[in-house]
């Protein structure tokens, strides 16, 4: 029965399937599990936008855009819980794994094609990728479709195959975009099939082409229309190259700024950096232009240097360690069984060497199959070029996985019917693959400590503070000398009023990582938390120095100066800061707040509107009540000013509801003023405002009981004529 492809791939199916629902039942004990973290987070929150109707988004891609539209309509029509995307994935991966098997059955056999897919099925990476919120699991899709397209080609070529394969192609370029040096191959071995007329080799090309220009041209209409600019796919190609082509480069991922590496600052920090060296607003395309510029000066200017990272990349990315980004296979092993025993034995490793295995028995038909061979490897070149992930090199693994089985397959017939020598040239080949593959990298330890390191901070960033300390303190453990770690452990400790640990973790991720801007910013804040400005504006002043466009450092060294009485340099400290990062949290309303303080009311209120329409004005609200309840209740009748504090309020309230604490402030603006009969009536609905917002019997409606007295006591005042006076209540 398994002669027949199709019984065979869906043997493969059920296995994959089942593999992949094990593993994502045990992984949904685990903490990571409903907590996007890192690409993860962005990924969901876009997918979320999509599935509340935002279609078009803003501006030009300048990430791969398909992924977060697949999420986002996996939303819409089944909801966003975690559980049911990680179904939906494992149903990708193990049609993935049943196209792999077709491919397999058509190119070398029956019994290749089912290793094939079994292989797939139970490689560790594949479980790993289908489990995670990670473009990942498109990439396979695609790949095995477009492998599988393409054996049938080779058997029995048709219009409709090549129509398919373009536009299959197409699809993991925007999912993948460095898979598009697939169709350099794909085409010129069409054009070398002589057998064929040449208009006809045109036409199928032509043809190929149009299934990749209708996948597309939607996305290139919409960069157009939306972002102003055609672009087929996405502009980051510059910084990619960039980062994997600098004097500071090692073949891994390093963002453009320290420690700035997801999805919102990857592209802010692209543009902004362009954009302030050369002194002008730039267009998408000038913002690639110059980062490729910069990547072409380092090629040209330092060969040797570029030619031995290009060396140490092509070890890398022919290594088993799975460089993670921001979750880790191994750290997930340790909740999933099957990808903890897949581990030991189905990984690149492993794969990589049986890959090369499959091409030298295959060899004799190397006119049928060189594009099997070329693909593969083009594309393990073209992660060489930039730098590299596990998941960037995971659109190779396929292929890869298809010549291992044609080999395992032809092993045994190999073995017997070879000649000694070409048997002794091969071992000598295959055992020099594998020592290259499985050489030691990366402990793994030190992958899971940044895994365990990102939970925590995950867990912190939710409040579940006992938890995340337990993931950072781990992750100290498992690697001491990890600057990281320390950093977000140090963080925590503060977020706890936890100082003195604070400031030790904190030195040693100075220590560790002594030109890190983050963790010289972060140092600042626990040193300002204690009372020690000094030391922590020289702190700030650092963090600017190492990084100029540090939005955050900005607004703690004009906190700073706010604390010491410098309010103009606190001020431009501010302005400088909404300017390096618009959207920061708290940086304009610290500025608004300033400029409030400042006798400067129309500028302060142009930037809470603004906070108001970036829906963080909650925080400022608070603040702005105060300053007004103090001109508005200052015992000296020089100082008080009814008339300034009932215009800030009323400016307030067209920004946030109404609540009693707004008006009760109001109805002592009114009365300072001599408004009284206004500020009878003001207090009158803060009272009944507050008996609606209040539920009488807990904490919270014993303080607005509380509250309900001073108003009532504020409002006898008033209607003898008489002002507020007692700042103190605030």
């Amino acid at each position: 029965m398994l002669d027949r492809p199709v019984w065979s791939a869906a043997l493969v199916f059920a296995i994959a399937l089942a593999v992949r629902l094990v593993h994502v039942w045990q992984i949904s004990a685990g903490p990571f599990f409903d907590l996007p973290m890192g690409d993860a987070a962005d990924f969901h929150a876009w997918a979320l936008r999509l599935a509340q109707g935002d279609w078009l988004g803003e501006g030009v891609f300048y990430h791969a855009p398909l992924y977060p539209y697949f999420l986002g309509a996996v939303y819409a029509v089944l909801g966003s819980d975690p559980l049911v995307i990680r179904v939906v994935q494992a149903l990708t991966g193990a049609v993935s794994c049943a196209f792999l098997a077709l491919a397999g059955h058509r190119l070398f056999g029956a019994r290749a094609g089912l290793i094939a897919g079994l292989i797939l099925a139970f490689y560790a990476p594949a479980i790993f990728f289908d489990g995670i919120i990670q473009d990942s699991a498109l990439d396979l899709i695609f790949a095995t479709l477009l492998v599988w397209l393409l054996a049938e080609i080779v058997h029995r070529p048709s219009m409709l195959l090549w129509f398919l394969a373009g536009a299959t192609l197409a699809a993991g370029v925007l999912t993948r975009q460095n898979v598009v040096v697939l169709a350099v191959p794909i085409l010129l071995w069409l054009l070398l099939q002589r057998q064929l007329p040449a208009r006809r080799r045109v036409g199928i090309a032509a043809l190929f082409a149009l299934g990749g220009a209708a996948v597309l041209a939607p996305v290139a209409v919409r960069n157009t229309v939306v972002g102003g600019e055609l672009h087929l796919t996405t502009f980051n190609l510059g910084a990619n190259l960039f980062i994997g082509n600098n004097p500071q480069a090692d073949g891994y991922y390093r963002p453009l700024r320290v420690d700035r590496g997801n999805f919102r600052f990857e592209r802010i920090d692209a543009v902004q950096i362009a954009e302030r060296e050369r002194g002008r607003k730039l267009l998408p395309s000038e913002v690639s232009s110059y980062w490729t510029g910069r990547a072409l000066d380092y090629m040209v200017s330092q060969p040797i240097d570029w030619m031995r990272l290009l060396a140490r990349k092509t070890f890398l990315v022919w290594n088993a360690t799975e460089v993670a980004d921001t979750e880790d296979q191994y750290t997930y092993a340790e909740w999933s069984w099957p990808l903890r025993l897949s581990g030991y034995a189905l990984h690149f490793g492993v794969i990589g060497p049986l890959a090369l295995l499959g091409v030298w028995i295959t060899w004799p038909e190397r006119r049928r199959l060189w594009l099997f061979y070329v693909m593969p490897a083009l594309y393990l070149g073209s992660v060489v070029l930039f730098f590299v992930f596990a998941r960037y090199r995971y659109p190779a693994v396929p292929g890869l996985v298809l010549l291992a089985a044609a080999g395992l397959a032809g092993l045994p017939a190999f073995l017997r019917g070879a000649r000694r020598g070409r048997k002794v040239t091969f071992l000598a080949a295959f055992v020099a693959a594998a020592v290259m593959a499985n050489w030691p990298t990366i402990p793994t330890r030190r992958l899971r400590a940044g895994t365990h390191a990102n939970i925590g901070a995950a867990l912190d960033n939710v409040g579940a503070q006992e938890q995340a300390l337990q993931y950072l303190e781990r992750s100290v453990r498992l690697d001491p000398e990890s600057a990281k770690a320390r950093y977000f452990l140090g963080t925590a400790y503060q977020r706890r009023t936890r100082p003195d640990e604070a400031i030790r973790q904190l030195q040693e991720a100075l220590r560790l990582a002594p030109n890190n801007p983050q963790v010289y910013n972060n140092y600042g804040v626990t040193l300002a938390s204690v009372g020690r400005l000094e030391e922590a504006a020289v702190h700030f002043q650092t963090a600017i120095a190492l990084d100029p466009l540090f939005a955050e450092a900005y607004v703690n060294l004009g906190n700073v100066h706010r604390l010491r009485g410098d309010l103009d340099q606190a001020i431009d400290l501010f302005v400088r800061g909404v300017e390096a990062d618009p959207e920061l949290p708290g940086a304009r309303i610290r500025l608004a707040n300033a400029l409030l303080l400042a006798g400067q009311t129309e500028q302060a209120f142009l930037h809470y509107e603004v906070a108001a329409r970036q829906q963080a004005i909650g925080p400022a609200m608070e603040p702005v009540l105060q300053f007004a309840w103090s001109l508005a209740t200052n015992p000296d009748p020089a100082e008080r000013d009814g008339q300034r504090a009932s215009e800030i309020v009323r400016r307030l309230s067209t920004l946030v509801e109404a609540s009693a604490l707004v008006l009760r402030t109001e109805a002592a603006a009114y009365a300072a003023a001599d408004r009284f009969e206004e500020a009878v009536a003001t207090a009158e609905r803060a009272l009944t405002t507050l008996a609606a917002e209040g539920d009488a019997g807990d904490a919270e409606g014993r303080g607005e009981e509380q509250l309900a007295v001073q108003i009532r006591r504020e409002l006898e005042l008033y209607r003898i004529g008489r002002p507020s006076i007692n700042p103190e209540d605030r």
